[in-house]
C-alpha cells in the first residue's frame, strides 16, 4: 500500500550582504542541522525519552537568530551564507507525534 508521506524535508537558504561592500573582511558560511521533531526512526524513543525531541532542530534555528541579527545592525564587515536542513524523523508517514 502506497502511503503519502505528510511532511517532506526541505533547504532554505539564507544570505547577508553587507550594505557597503568595499568594507566586507570575511564571507562566512553556515549549515544549521534542523529535525523538526525526532522520533528516533526505527529505534523508538520509549519510556518519556521523547519530551524534548521538537528542540532537535537548535542548530538550524541558531544560525537563522543569528543571520536576522546581522542583518538588524546592519554589519559592514562580512557576508553570510547560511544553509538550513528540515526534516521531520518519524517512524512512519502518518505518525502521530506526543505533541499533536
Amino acid at each position: 500500500m502506497l502511503v503519502e508521506k505528510k511532511t517532506w524535508p526541505c533547504i532554505v537558504k539564507l544570505a547577508y550582504k553587507s550594505p557597503d561592500p568595499s568594507k566586507v573582511k570575511e564571507h562566512l558560511y553556515l549549515v544549521g542541522k534542523g529535525v523538526t521533531y525526532d522520533t528516533g526512526g526505527i529505534s523508538l524513543k520509549i519510556g518519556g525519552a521523547m519530551r524534548g525531541m521538537s528542540r532537535d532542530k537548535l542548530g538550524a534555528c541558531g544560525l537563522a537568530g543569528f543571520v536576522l541579527a546581522t542583518a538588524l545592525v546592519e554589519e559592514p564587515s562580512i557576508d553570510i551564507t547560511c544553509i538550513l536542513a528540515f526534516e521531520r524523523n518519524s517512524i512512519g508517514p502518518n505518525a502521530l507525534l506526543p505533541d499533536e
